[in-house]
């Protein structure tokens, strides 16, 4: 690999916690920001995201505190923005966690709207969708933008994303009125674990040792 453009993703030395320390690379993007600049980036933040960033830092620090799970974060942070009302965008294939996840919060006092992949039954023809790999014109199609409308009209206040394939929950996302939280991610082969290939793939006996090897078989 050549010609990089290094970022913040190639930094190790966590400088922008501490910059009076002095330990930022010489790429870095904090450090590289003018003061009008700066200015600009604060003041982008408007009264939602400002209520926002303080619900996710109590929550963040309650967390270190008595070691919630993300269930009990997500609803930890609903009740601190006042969020009574929350939706949940599902896959199909899990159903049965959704439907679990929709009893605990109901019984922990919140009204909970849900709307799975297949809301509509629309077909994959019926939205333009072309031919190829496993999307056929006759099937069903995962309707993301749907689930998104959907649960716009009922009105949710925050909507929990529960495995939505990589895509789909960008489309969801993008349509979404209400902020959005990931409660769970699909990873078919990791038991909805992707970190695990991460954190693992430096291992030379593991499978995914593979992601740190130039391999054409994994492009498209």
């Amino acid at each position: 690999m050549t010609d990089i453009q290094r970022s913040c993703i190639d930094c190790a030395t966590g400088g922008c916690k501490s910059p009076e320390q002095g330990r930022q690379p010489v790429f870095c993007e904090s450090a590289a920001l003018s003061a009008e600049e700066r200015a600009g980036l604060a003041a982008a933040y408007t009264d939602l995201d400002l209520r926002l960033e303080q619900a996710a830092n109590e929550v963040a620090a309650r967390c270190g505190r008595e070691g919630l799970c993300r269930l009990e974060e997500i609803m930890d942070f609903a009740r601190r923005m006042g969020f009574r009302k929350l939706g949940i965008a599902n896959c199909g294939a899990m159903q049965a966690e959704a439907l679990t996840t929709a009893k605990i919060l109901r019984l922990h006092g919140f009204e909970v709207f849900g709307v799975s992949c297949k809301f509509g039954s629309v077909k994959n023809g019926e939205i333009g969708v072309p031919e190829g790999g496993m999307a056929k014109p006759e099937a069903t199609a995962c309707n993301p933008l749907a689930q998104a409308a959907r649960l716009n009209e009922a009105g949710t206040e925050l909507n929990v994303i529960m495995g939505l394939c990589v895509g789909h929950d960008s489309i969801f996302m993008r349509h979404s009125d209400a902020p959005c939280t990931t409660f769970a991610v699909k990873d078919r082969m990791l038991a909805d674990n992707p970190v695990a290939a991460v954190r693992t793939c430096g291992t030379a006996a593991y499978r995914w040792s593979r992601l740190l090897r130039e391999d054409e078989s994994l492009s498209v």
